[in-house]
């Protein structure tokens, strides 16, 4: 029984750490309780499970589901989880951002401070307010770029000769120039280290089309080993642990008790086997009477003497009893008696 139990209780830990495991993979910690939030967004390309959740590039938390709306197939809803010590305010509003030409897309958490407490806080399960901004956007602020085209819109002006404009137009042609050469040169050494990293490029895209080609012919394992953990995970739930852990306490209480018995058993056991070892010891020490009847051979010889002389005495008993027992009938005078000559008693 104690087998048994033992065996089912490593088979649960395996699947429950298995299961931890995975969710741990995709981002989420299930020894946690976070902060759970939601939001709608229009598109979500490159938006999946487990994608990152950054609050001025720090990550904070992970997007834990993606669902179409039932009633409105236009709008996703975006479910994802933040730390529960960061505490962000109801006006949080979610962009999906793009993390450069070659990286994918995050979710970025825009607030100007954190929440005081006094009401201002959004609480778990709140609607965030969603956005999505292109690559330009993700890049550049709208404040940055007013102020660069600002600042090209008087370079052109000063070009172009405006009167009101402060630039030389020698030294903007000059600078324009420079800009120029500037650039034949890095695109020069840009094509140089692309005809030098082409190899390693092509390398690293057939590496790349070959591991996403494994990802797609292994979809349906995946997919099945997706299932299998959440079969299990719903068998673990249906399970009633408490009174499983319930039984296994009550078997360990039995078998301790049982273990304390056993060990006052052995006590006993002990004791007695050094009484007898006590007893032996004197035995073969000749001490007391048992010591001298086992170790005294004169005591052997005189109760063998002794039973000899009692066999002949009753041998003789019954071949003569009238040399043991005279009767006399009527009077009449009991014959003396005469030993035979073949008195068994007379050889000893």
């Amino acid at each position: 029984m104690k087998k048994e139990i033992i065996i089912a209780l490593v088979t649960i830990s395996t699947i429950l750490v298995s299961v931890w495991g995975y969710r741990y993979l995709l981002g989420s910690n299930l020894l946690e309780r976070n902060f759970n939030f939601y939001t709608i967004f229009n598109e979500v390309k490159d938006i999946e499970i487990a994608t990152e959740v950054l609050v001025n590039g720090l990550k904070v938390g992970t997007v834990t589901d993606i669902n179409l709306m039932p009633d409105n197939v236009n709008k996703i809803r975006v479910d994802f989880e933040v730390d529960k010590d960061i505490r962000i305010p109801n006006y949080t509003k979610a962009v999906i951002k793009s993390d450069g030409l070659m990286g994918g897309r995050f979710i970025d958490l825009e607030f100007d401070k954190m929440c005081s407490g006094n009401g201002d806080c959004a609480e778990d399960g709140d609607l965030i307010e969603g956005q999505v901004v292109g690559l330009l956007g993700s890049m550049v602020s709208i404040s940055e770029f007013d102020k660069y085209t600002a600042s090209l819109g008087n370079s052109v002006s000063g070009m172009m000769g405006d009167s009101s404009s402060t630039v030389d137009p020698s030294q903007t042609f000059a600078n324009l120039d420079k800009a120029i050469s500037n650039l034949e040169n890095i695109t020069l050494e840009l094509s140089t280290l692309l005809q030098r990293s082409n190899a390693s490029l092509q390398q690293s895209f057939s590496n790349l089309s070959a591991i996403t080609g494994n990802i797609a012919s292994n979809d349906d394992k995946i997919n099945a080993i997706i299932q299998n953990l959440e079969t299990t995970s719903q068998k673990i739930a249906s399970l009633n642990l408490d009174q499983t852990l319930g039984g296994v306490n009550g078997a360990v209480s039995s078998a301790e008790t049982t273990i304390t018995e056993l060990s006052s058993t052995i006590a006993e056991a002990k004791s007695s086997i050094s009484s007898l070892q006590n007893v032996i010891d004197g035995v073969n020490d000749q001490k007391g009477s048992l010591g001298m009847l086992i170790h005294d051979n004169s005591l052997y010889e005189n109760l063998d003497n002794t039973s000899n002389q009692l066999n002949l005495l009753l041998q003789d008993l019954r071949l003569n009893p009238k040399r043991y027992v005279n009767v006399s009938v009527f009077g009449k005078k009991q014959k003396e008696y005469t030993v035979p000559d073949d008195d068994p008693a007379s050889g000893n």
